[in-house]
């Protein structure tokens, strides 16, 4: 990977603000150079999708072996089935 012609690229694109527009422009650069990058984009067409086709099996899961009161917690190395007892929830301090 020539990373001099990326920070060219990027710098061209970016021009020194930091605008969505100009993210947009430094992405296309990359993609335009790195046709290999795949570059996620955050509201990309097709996460929806992809999230919820992921999810749901858990879903089924819980529907199945567990109560309403079960939830799942998941991040990239382990999964926690949780059955809260009790709860409380307060507003009162959100700006």
């Amino acid at each position: 990977m020539d990373y001099e012609k990326l920070t060219d690229a990027i710098y061209e694109a970016l021009n020194f603000q930091l605008t969505e527009l100009n993210m947009n422009k430094v992405i296309e650069a990359i993609r335009k150079e790195y046709s290999t990058v795949r570059i996620k984009v955050h509201g990309e067409k097709g996460d929806e999708n992809a999230f919820f086709e992921a999810a749901k099996p858990m879903m089924k899961y819980l529907c199945e072996n567990c109560h309403p009161h079960v939830t799942v917690i998941i991040d990239g190395t382990r999964a926690e089935l949780m059955e809260g007892l009790k709860t409380a929830q307060c507003e009162d301090y959100i700006r």
